[in-house]
């Protein structure tokens, strides 16, 4: 799917995503000024169409058990894949 057939807000929830992984919806909808049903069906809608992806690393300097770093991915809005 081509980068211009997502809207400003679908690109808004990524951003907020890629900022902060782990940041709920509800806050995600208050800074974005919508509900957090809406935040979460965009995000599902994205990632079920593979245009966002949510994971999760392990730092190589610490213990897997004690930090994780979480990130997300949105190769299609970025116009790569």
């Amino acid at each position: 799917m081509a980068a211009d057939n997502f809207g400003d807000l679908d690109r808004a929830v990524v951003h907020a995503s890629q900022i902060d992984g782990r940041a709920p919806f509800s806050r995600i909808g208050e800074v974005l000024d919508v509900s957090d049903q809406t935040v979460a069906r965009r995000h599902g809608r994205l990632r079920a169409m593979s245009a966002l992806r949510v994971v999760g690393l392990t730092t190589p300097e610490s213990d897997a058990d004690t930090e994780l770093i979480r990130g997300t991915t949105a190769r299609h809005l970025l116009g790569l894949g």
